[in-house]
């Protein structure tokens, strides 16, 4: 995409929300500006009261706009639940980041739910619309809606620097055979998992809920940690298991979304069981060989942490081959 000099990059962002997608696109934002780029968060739907930045993304510095000129020369960015937001622009280049393909269905149903007022935004549209995907799961979703490869670009996240810098660290803690979970993902099946686990022979193993932990709090929890367990719907590639393995844990996932593509998560097949009653013995024996041979199994997921430790990297390169400029500018930094 040009970015001439008068470009403004709009970067929608709902409001005061700490999850996945906010915080690729505070990421986003950052790392535009730090090439020179003028580019701004817009949040949405502007009905809370109070500061509208959560207090994780303040580090950033990104500056908020809360207007919008629908001119040629301007990019506006959108989350794949907002294409809605978009719709009424007639003049301003659009693109839609798949940063989840789940939600993208979701949104839509509760858009026809609400009957909402915003106009429908055809995502197969066939003006000047151009898709940005972090994961190879939403550039297969891509596929079903015949959306034409040149308009299509990868845009991969990141793993936050708390995490990254933490494991670099000489902060240590002696590994336990701690067992994390997201409590907001995949939930039903993970409750199923620790009650077969208690109920046969597993009492020993700890299970841990990473809930209500600062990002800070969270690097220590998966430093004396041995493995982490998601057998949620993966809607794209889920930052906490990415977390857990830049910090020496193992990973167990289910086999839905972008779990089941090695291109999204690379650890060896056998790390990934349906999320099924029938596996509910396996799920609960792959824990324990885990935890009991957690120097043995560790190697396994190499390529996984070589590949979150990446990231960063191949976001910046993403960046300058999506956005071209016609115009000179050195690199500018604004916050962290």
């Amino acid at each position: 995409m040009d970015v001439y000099e008068n470009t403004v990059i709009y970067i929608l962002t709902p409001e005061k929300v700490a999850t996945g997608g906010p915080n690729c696109l505070h990421q986003l934002c950052y790392k535009l500006r730090r090439y020179n780029f003028k580019a701004f968060i817009y949040y949405y739907p502007f009905d809370m009261e109070g500061p509208q930045t959560h207090p994780n993304y303040v580090k950033y510095g990104n500056p908020v706009i809360d207007y919008i000129v629908d001119a040629p020369e301007n990019i506006v960015i959108c989350p794949e639940t907002a294409t809605a937001r978009i719709a009424a622009l007639k003049n301003t280049r659009k693109a839609i980041w798949w940063l989840s393909v789940y939600y993208y269905y979701a949104s839509v149903f509760l858009y026809l739910k609400k009957r909402s007022n915003l106009p429908v935004f055809n995502i197969n549209s066939p003006e000047d619309v151009f898709h940005f995907t972090d994961c190879f799961y939403a550039k297969k979703n891509l596929e079903f809606f015949d959306i034409p490869n040149n308009k299509i670009s990868m845009l991969e996240s990141y793993v936050n620097r708390v995490f990254i810098d933490g494991a670099l660290s000489n902060r240590r803690f002696p590994k336990k055979n701690y067992v994390t979970f997201n409590p907001k993902k995949g939930l039903e099946f993970t409750n199923k998992v620790l009650k077969y686990c208690m109920e046969n022979g597993y009492e020993d193993i700890a299970f841990v809920s990473l809930e209500n932990m600062t990002p800070e709090k969270l690097s220590d929890v998966y430093k004396m940690s041995k493995l982490h367990i998601d057998f949620g719907p993966f809607p794209g590639r889920e930052y906490i298991p990415r977390e857990a393995a830049v910090n020496d844990m193992c990973v167990i996932t289910g086999r839905f979304g972008a779990s089941k593509y090695y291109e999204d998560v690379p650890i060896p097949d056998e790390y990934k069981i349906d999320a099924t009653e029938e596996n509910l013995p396996r799920i609960a024996e792959k824990i324990r060989y885990c935890l009991n041979n957690y120097e043995t199994c560790l190697p396994d997921f190499k390529a996984y942490k070589d590949f979150a430790f990446g990231l960063e990297r191949k976001f910046e390169e993403d960046i300058k081959s999506i956005f071209k400029k016609t115009y000179t500018g050195g690199p500018q930094k604004y916050g962290r």
